[in-house]
């Protein structure tokens, strides 16, 4: 591993910390932003994919294709998959039992983030900000990769997260895709 790349793990791992203490609505509102973003900004999205799609390899399959392939619809399906992550109850520091133990030590089972999570998935536009909204509802910082396949789309959806990300004032080391 290069000392940039090791380096730039320790500045994901330090943002996922401070992420642990962040409000319900500072995480709601990066999730709003970047659902904003994707209606406002939906002519770029498809352009992007488009280029994608002509940069495919011949033979690729038609299942494949249709996987990287994005619609209005589907960016309609993005942006409702992030308002029902917006409506989702805070999870961090959620309290899911107590024991009170005969020598007076009451036990807590409390939901904590994991810190980071690498995730990587196959050339579907659609799982970067669905994995996003769920990490970062969850508390956890989120690297992620996809196929260069969708390439051009994910430098899109990736910008997206980044100036949600920043007009939160949250650290843009949150996220490395």
């Amino acid at each position: 591993m290069s000392p940039e790349s090791q380096n730039r793990l320790i500045q994901v791992r330090r943002a996922s910390r401070d992420l642990r203490q962040s409000l319900l609505s500072t995480r709601n509102q990066v999730l709003e932003k970047i659902e904003t973003l994707i209606g406002q900004q939906a002519p770029q999205i498809l352009s992007a994919n488009q280029k994608d799609l002509l940069n495919l390899k011949p033979g690729t399959t038609s299942a494949f294709q249709d996987r990287l392939t994005l619609t209005s619809e589907r960016l309609e399906q993005m942006r409702q998959s992030l308002r029902d992550v917006i409506a989702l109850p805070d999870p961090l520091q959620e309290t899911q039992g107590t024991k009170h133990l005969p020598n007076g030590i009451v036990l807590k089972q409390v939901r904590s983030p994991l810190g980071v999570i690498l995730m990587i998935f196959e050339a579907r536009p659609n799982v970067i900000t669905e994995a996003f909204s769920l990490a970062l509802k969850s508390g956890n910082a989120l690297i992620l990769r996809g196929g260069s396949e969708s390439l051009e789309t994910s430098k899109v959806l990736y910008s997206f997260i980044e100036t949600a990300l920043q007009s939160a004032a949250l650290d843009k080391n949150l996220f490395w895709g």
